[in-house]
Parts: structure tokens; sequence; C-alpha cells
């Protein structure tokens, strides 16, 4: 027999593989109900329940060998077409793989297979197959839970009939090779499958935080002899910081695992919950394989259960009202997960009817969570976020799957305890749209160490997209005042400016003698999508940060994510982003910076002069175009410039951006040579949600300029020239150009397209 930790070993490794099989099953059911599954599904299927029913009989599981026996033999006559997958059938398989799932979790808790009856489940499958082939079988498969000897045999085999008994499993034989287990994948060698193994979550978090006081300590030791003139020290502190370093990044990539794996349950939870209610949802899955710390996994899987089944509950509407209000009487619940700025973005969208705002201000006001002048007070994007308040709900009965008020508070403290943050937009008749952000890891993170009012802070690199100082007069000049606010112009954007020491009520940093001295230092940040500036009084350096959580006292300042200690031995809190544009209303208009530049735009227009971006066209050709069209001046590098059905494009912001050289429209032009430069500039011009890259020799100057032009209309693209510094300008009619270059950028996208023939 096997000693208490050989077995305890066995059944956990029996637990673990099973419950591995059986997720695996279940995305093969739910694609073989909508006929979406390939040729070896139902080869897939049958074997998880073979080699789970062979595995629990040989250690003596009789209660889950015999359930997972009356499955099999239904899957059985489907693989060899005596029966047909239907939806009851599969609805059966799904009540099997649940009992068997609460039996290994008995077996895990108690060691036993627990006391429930699966007496009917059993005899429901006997409906799908002849009794009398059911009674044959159970006759010769009768010693399926007290089988009779066979040599390496666990029922992992496809050609296993019976396995032996405990005593006997583990013997070696020497006569024949037996085939691979049923679960490896074709072609895969064991020696391959035993090239992992696995670890304890709770041994990678130990290790985690080990490496995170290493951390601090490599950060305090090269500190330490910077200063110091021992070259060997010196040497020898940056070999521990490469180690360090390669350590960190290494055990970081141990921990990540893509998102999908918190999303393994959602198609079931669906199917199930939208026949209960009997709706009709299709379940969309985007991005799965975005990589997450898995910590943070296990963290939001639940947060993302309660956003599910409240969509399909609350979210989408029954088949009959959908019809009604002219939709299809399908609904879709879409799931999408992307990483940008340094976070990892989860969205959890539907087409239903929305949120009635005036409900839930009603529901509030009558709960006496609200007072009625509050509630009139209230905006729509303010009543709507309301649902995340603790105890609120708009259901109009308690149901088995929702309407007690617990979920979405839980969602959203669950989230920001990981510091992450939960927005949730509704159109009602529409849909409802609920992002999460969150950091792709809790533990260790790149900042940039700044000082403001006599005191160090660190800001996660995940938020900082450029760092810019002002020198002398602009540096006094280089921030105006638009409508009480100020604000910096850059690269044509308007940019609202944060001055730190003034929301953390910092001693102001005093004004240099001469002008001359005079610096300023503008951090570009990122928040929820918008982009502002932050003034800090200086820029230290930057490093990796270990990222500890604030004590209870603090955790209400929305102004801080964390603290970090220094290579000194001081702590130094982290700014929260987000917190800091918010409590600064940085960020409060949702139109924000498109608005700014409207309103640039149209200060532009209305006045007798114009904001020009003068640049080289092709080779030689001076030209010029309003700065308020530009949405951005960037500088690629040539080898990132692809070739999409002989158009030349680039990835940018996460998009694809075409390109095109403006001597292929305005005919006579010399056309740029990207070849002969390692880096290519370009002006981003957008119209709509498109935009194009039009690639230049050499950006010249920003200028101001009267709208007094000599009218040019001979040629296409050009609307006219003036002179400057005495020299010929062509004032480039961009719109006329796009039409050419790229006309779906103004099409309706909701006309009616032509199909031709």
């Amino acid at each position: 027999m096997l000693d208490d930790d050989l077995m305890k070993e066995v059944i956990q490794e029996l637990i673990t593989e099973s419950n591995e099989g059986l997720d695996q099953m279940e995305g093969d059911l739910l694609a073989m109900e909508r006929n979406e599954h390939d040729d070896d599904a139902i080869a897939r299927i049958f074997r998880v329940i073979h080699a789970i029913k062979g595995s629990s009989g040989s250690i003596g599981f009789d209660k889950l060998s015999k359930l997972a026996h009356h499955g099999e033999s239904a899957l059985d006559k489907v693989r060899s077409n005596e029966l047909e997958a239907t939806p009851e059938l599969i609805t059966l398989v799904f009540k099997m793989m649940d009992g068997l799932r609460a039996i290994f979790v008995h077996v895990e808790a108690t060691g036993d297979e627990g006391d429930t009856d699966y007496t009917e489940l059993q005899n429901a499958f006997d409906n799908y197959t002849p009794n009398g082939d059911i009674e044959k079988k159970e006759e010769e498969e009768a010693t399926t839970s007290n089988p009779s000897p066979k040599e390496e045999g666990w029922g992992l085999y496809e050609d296993d009939k019976t396995t032996p008994p405990v005593s006997t499993a583990l013997k070696p034989t020497t006569d024949q090779t037996p085939p691979p287990p049923a679960h490896i994948e074709a072609g895969k060698s064991i020696t391959d499958a035993s090239a992992s193994i696995r670890v304890d979550v709770k041994q990678l978090d130990t290790l985690m935080n080990m490496i995170g006081e290493l951390v601090l300590t490599r950060n305090q030791i090269i500190q330490q002899t910077s200063s110091m003139g021992d070259d060997f020290l010196k040497s020898t502190a940056q070999r521990l910081n490469s180690i360090t370093t390669e350590l960190q990044q290494n055990m970081m990539k141990t921990r990540m695992q893509p998102v999908g794996n918190a999303w393994t349950k959602f198609p079931r939870i669906v199917r199930d919950m939208a026949g209960d209610l009997g709706k009709k949802i299709r379940l969309e899955m985007d991005g799965q394989e975005t990589e997450l710390d898995r910590t943070l996994i296990d963290a939001i899987r639940d947060p993302l259960i309660h956003i599910v089944r409240n969509s399909v509950d609350h979210g989408i509407e029954s088949p009959q009202v959908r019809e009604a209000n002219g939709k299809s009487s399908e609904g879709i619940l879409t799931l999408s997960a992307y990483h940008e700025s340094g976070q990892v973005n989860i969205e959890i969208s539907d087409d239903g009817g929305g949120i009635n705002v005036g409900k839930v201000k009603e529901k509030a006001v009558t709960a006496g969570i609200l007072t009625q002048d509050k509630a009139d007070k209230m905006d729509d994007r303010e009543a709507a976020n309301f649902v995340f308040h603790a105890g609120f709900s708009t259901a109009d009965q308690v149901s088995n799957v929702s309407g007690r008020g617990v979920g979405m508070d839980v969602v959203r403290s669950n989230v920001e305890r990981i510091g992450g943050s939960v927005e949730l937009t509704s159109s009602l008749g529409k849909g409802t749209n609920i992002k999460i952000k969150i950091p792709l890891t809790l533990a260790i993170i790149p900042g940039l160490l700044i000082s403001s009012g006599n005191e160090r802070f660190a800001i996660p690199q995940m938020s900082l997209l450029e760092l810019v100082r002002l020198n002398g007069a602009n540096a006094i000049k280089g921030i105006e005042d638009l409508c009480g606010k100020p604000v910096y112009r850059m690269r044509g954007d308007i940019l609202p400016i944060v001055f730190l020491n003034k929301e953390l009520g910092l001693p102001e940093r005093p004004k240099q003698k001469n002008i001359e001295d005079e610096e300023l230092n503008l951090i570009i940040l990122q928040s929820d999508g918008k982009t502002f500036g932050l003034v800090v009084d200086e820029i230290n350096d930057s490093e990796e940060i270990v990222v500890k959580p604030l004590g209870r006292q603090l955790q209400g300042l929305s102004c801080y994510a964390g603290a970090t200690i220094m290579g000194d031995g001081r702590i130094a809190l982290i700014l929260d982003i987000q917190g800091i544009a918010h409590i600064s209303h940085a960020i409060t208009n949702t139109s924000g910076q498109d608005s700014s530049k409207n309103n640039a735009h149209d200060d532009a227009t209305s006045s007798e002069t114009d904001t020009l971006l003068m640049f080289i066209a092709g080779k030689t050709s001076r030209m010029a175009l309003p700065l308020a069209l530009v949405s951005r001046i960037e500088e690629i590098k040539r080898e990132k410039i692809q070739s999409i059905r002989k158009r030349m494009a680039v990835q940018y912001r996460g998009k694809i951006l075409r390109l095109f050289d403006i001597a292929d429209i305005i005919p006579n032009l010399e056309k740029v040579d990207i070849t002969e430069n390692e880096t290519i500039q370009l002006i981003v011009y957008s119209a709509g949600e498109e935009s194009v890259g039009i690639i230049v020799s050499e950006i010249l100057d920003i200028i101001e300029h009267d709208r007094n032009l000599t009218q040019n209309t001979e040629t296409e693209g050009i609307s006219g020239s003036f002179d400057y510094d005495d020299k010929i300008i062509e004032m480039l009619d961009v719109e006329a150009v796009m039409r050419i270059a790229n006309p779906e950028m103004f099409e309706d996208p909701n006309s009616p397209k032509q199909i031709a023939g």
C-alpha cells in the first residue's frame, strides 16, 4: 500500500490534473454546442472523462469513478455517432462535471467523497443510452472501482479497460512500454511534460517578497558606493545591480499568466444564466493572451464574475424586449483586455438596455441613501456610478443571481485594494461599459523620483509620457492662462497644468533673483486617457521601487498610491496620478484636450493671423499648414515602417498609422527618399477617429502669418502661397490632399455602403 504522504501527493495530482482537464472540456463542450468545434473535440472530451474514471477508481474513489463512467458511456456513443450531442445531453454532461468538481472539493477538504447521491443524474444518462447496453457495459466494467491487476495502468491510457489496485499501481513494467497518457498532447513526449513543475503560489509570493527586499538593499548599496573612490567596490555593486535586475525580471515572468485564466468560467456562467433567464446571449472575448501577475488574476476573478452576472441579469434584455426595441433578439456581452501605459485594462461591455439614472436616483432616495435635493443636482454619470454604493440595487425583486445589493460595491473595493480603478459608462437603451484598470504587478515597479517642497516622491513610470524643462524667460512665459486655468502649449496641444506644491500644500519654490537662473520642471503624464503636465521642483532619478501599502490611517488620501523605502533608508510616498488629476480638476472635462484644441483653432480662425507649421515637403518645397490642424509631430525609426498592401504604415499608439508622401499626391514634387535617413519626421493629421502620418523632409518653424494668400488654382491640394523671409511658402490644403490619399477618413460610418455587382 502507498504510505500516507505519497497517497496525498497522488490524490492532489489527480485533483489538479482532473480540474485542468475539466476546464479544457468545458470550452470544447461550449464550442460543440455552438457548432464551432474542431474534429478532435469529442475525442478530447472523452479522454478527459476516461482519465478521471480510471484514475479515481484506481485509488478507491468509487463515487467519482461511477459518475464519470455514466458520462463516459454517453460520450462514447457520441464519439461513435450513435448519439447526437444535443443541448439536453450537453447540459447533462455539464451537471456531471459540476458533480465531479464538487466531489473533488470534498476529497481535498476531508479526504472522502461526501454523501451526495448522484443516482438521479446517472439515471438521466441512461435515458440517452439503451438500458441494455448500459447494463452490459456495467457488467463488463464492474471491475473499474476494484479492478484486476494490469502493470503500470492508471486509467489514463486510451486502451485501458482495467486499472490496478493501489498496491500494484506503481509497479514498473519490463515487458512493454505503455502508450502516452491521454492528457498529454499528441507528439509531446513524457520528457517534455516533465520539464515543468507546479509550484505553490505562496512560495512564489515569498520569493517575490525576498527579491523586493533584495532590490531595496541593492538600491542602498549603489547609492552609498557611488560617492566612494573604491573602483573594485563600485564594479562589485554594478555586478550586484545587474544580477538583481535579471533575477527580478525572471521572477516576474514566473508570476505572469494570461488574463484569460480568470475568464475560463465565464462561457459556462453566461450559458447557464442565459438559459435560466430565457435570454439569448453571445459572449465574445478578446485579448485573453494579455499577461498579468498571478496574484492580480486571482484578485480580479470574483469582481469580474459579479460584473458578468450583473450584465447577464440586469444589462441584457429578454429577446421579446430587444425585438420590441428594434434590436436583435440575441444580446452581446464582450470581454476585452489590453495593455495601456504600463497597466492592464479589462472592459466588460453589453449592448443591453443601459442604466436608467432616473430609477437609480429614485431607488437611492427611497432607500434613504440620498436626499431628493442631492439627487436632483446629480449628473447622469455620477448617478450611474451610484450602483457601486454598498447595499444598493436596482433590482425589483431578489433572484437566485442578484438583487440583494451585494456585488458592485465589492467589485470596486476589491479592485481599489490592488491599486486599480473602476469606471462605468452607460447609455440608456444602448448598453453599459465597465472598465477596470489594474497595474501589471503590485510588488516592484519602475519609478521616477522627484522632489517638491523639500519632500521626495515617486511617480510610477507607467503614467509618464515625457519630461520637459523650461529655462530662463521660457520658465516664466511657458505657462499661460486659459479661462483662469494654467496651460502649456506643446506641439499644438494645449495641456492643463498642475502645480504639485499647491495641490499638496507644500512650500512654494522661491523665485530666482536673475531670470536666467529660473527653471521649471514639467512632467507630462497620462491619466484616464487624457494628458496633463505636473510641475515639480526637481527631477532626481529613475529606479526600481518596491511598493509598500499605506497604513489604514492614510488609505483615504486619494493622491497617494503607496510608499517606498529609498536607498538612504528614508521613505518616499508614491503619487497616485489619477488621484492628483482629479483633486486638481485637471481632467474633469471629458472632452478636455479636444475642446482645448478646438478653442485654439477657433481663436486662430477668429483673429487676423494664423499660427502655421512650416516644413519642407519632398526634397526642397517649402510648405505650411495651420498648426491647429496638427495632432502631433513625431519622429520615428526608419526600420519601424512597414508595407501593407503597397502602402506604408507604422505601429502608433496601439493602432496602425498609415503614412504617405505629399509628392505622391501633388505633382512636380521630388519624393522623399526614406532610405537616406535613420529617422523619419511625420506630421500626424486626424479627422474624427482616423489619423494619418504625412512624411516630410524637415520641420522648419512655427510662425504667425496673416491670411492673405496669393491664390493658386492650378495645383490641386495647394490653396495658395505667401512670402515669408524672402521665400515663397505654399499653403497645403490638408483636407483636399487627404480626400485624395485617404478618402475613407471622411466617410460617414453610419452611411450605407454600396456593394459592387
